[in-house]
């Protein structure tokens, strides 16, 4: 706490000794150097379309090792199953703070990552079905979609069990609802891939012609606030789904929920909240970028605004990083570094849709009572 406060006050300092740029910090008029075609060019080449390749990849290999698993059923496999969905799913999380576009647009959201999983639904589909594929699961919706109902076959022991592999060895279909969510979730990244190449859907070119040839962005402020909106409303459902549900503190009992964390069954919901930060990291940028990210569109209006925002991620990440615990036993055992998080992420949603906002001259189009 002390460190979060000394790293405030030299933000503060900063903000003193660098003045707004160009006559004022607020209202979004002042002119900037910065070329915003650059800037949107930037986000699409070196950082959105980047990690949706890396994410396809990812899942395809995810895909292959859940058919390898399946085809011989050993804890070697298991575990590289496991490291597989993990390490999918941090990608998922990192790319939170710039979905723009197609992700949302396309229902891909839900489909990839609705949550909470819902094991009654899960093990109803595994009594009623008599087979799965990729096709049949499109019809079962997003219950059987995604990466929540595959963690809760991966990482859940059946009941009547006593871990995971007895219990894909007694039920096969676990196996095959498995494979068949790897199959559909390596197609719905590859959907969301093609939507950003220049040779499919070349989402990429409607974000870099932002303001003069872009269907999606017909003014350059229309990309700019769709970037920030979409990190404000990220860093917003961090905030209540992610934490203040799980504390209780949106229930009338006001008791913790640890089973509401956004990875009950893997013990990853801590670690996806890291990733998520990270991610807001990598687009915000820092002052030694290799390529233009948002602190240099704000050090040129406002330095010390800009700098702010290092430290506010910072510490974010420093609360996080902080808990030794997963976040379902912090909840309880720790609740000091559950509302520690939660607070720097509060700062961080306000410093977006308030400072960021009025300096960028967007419109924040949710409020803070819209949480989920």
């Amino acid at each position: 706490m002390k460190r979060k406060k000394l790293l405030l006050l030299f933000s503060l300092i900063s903000l003193w000794l660098n003045p707004p740029a160009c006559g004022g910090s607020a209202g979004g008029g002042s002119e900037t150097s910065l070329d915003l075609s650059l800037l949107f060019t930037s986000f699409g080449q070196t950082l959105i379309l980047p990690t949706y390749e890396s994410l396809h990849t990812q899942t395809e290999m995810l895909s292959q090792n859940l058919n390898l698993l399946c085809e011989n059923l050993n804890e070697e496999n298991l575990i590289q199953a496991q490291n597989s969905w993990i390490e999918v799913h941090d990608l998922l999380m990192r790319s939170e703070s710039f979905a723009i576009g197609p992700y949302h647009s396309l229902g891909l959201e839900n489909t990839i990552n609705f949550w909470p999983a819902r094991p009654t639904d899960i093990e109803n589909f595994l009594v009623t079905q008599e087979s799965f594929s990729a096709d049949s699961l499109v019809s079962l919706g997003v219950l059987a979609r995604g990466l929540k109902p595959m963690e809760y076959l991966l990482f859940k022991e059946a009941e009547g069990t006593s871990n995971v592999l007895e219990g894909l060895n007694l039920s096969p279909k676990r196996c095959q609802f498995l494979n068949a969510m790897g199959e559909d979730l390596a197609n719905q990244t590859s959907t969301l891939l093609n939507a950003w190449i220049p040779e499919g859907g070349n989402f990429s070119a409607e974000l870099s012609l932002a303001g003069s040839d872009s269907q999606a962005y017909p003014n350059l402020n229309d990309a700019l606030s769709s970037i920030i909106n979409v990190i404000s409303q990220s860093l917003e459902t961090w905030k209540d789904k992610k934490i203040l549900k799980p504390q209780g503190i949106m229930s009338a009992e006001g008791i913790a929920q640890p089973d509401l964390v956004e990875n009950p069954f893997a013990h990853h919901s801590r670690e996806s909240l890291q990733q998520n930060l990270l991610g807001l990291s990598l687009i915000y940028g820092t002052e030694s970028n290799t390529d233009l990210r948002l602190y240099d569109l704000l050090a040129e209006k406002n330095l010390g605004l800009a700098q702010e925002g290092l430290v506010l991620i910072q510490n974010a990440l420093i609360s996080v990083e902080s808990m030794t615990l997963p976040l379902s036993q912090s909840l309880t055992e720790d609740p000091e570094s559950v509302e520690a998080l939660s607070q720097s992420i509060l700062e961080l949603r306000d410093f977006f849709s308030g400072s960021v906002a009025s300096v960028l001259g967007v419109t924040i189009t949710f409020n803070d009572t819209d949480g989920d």
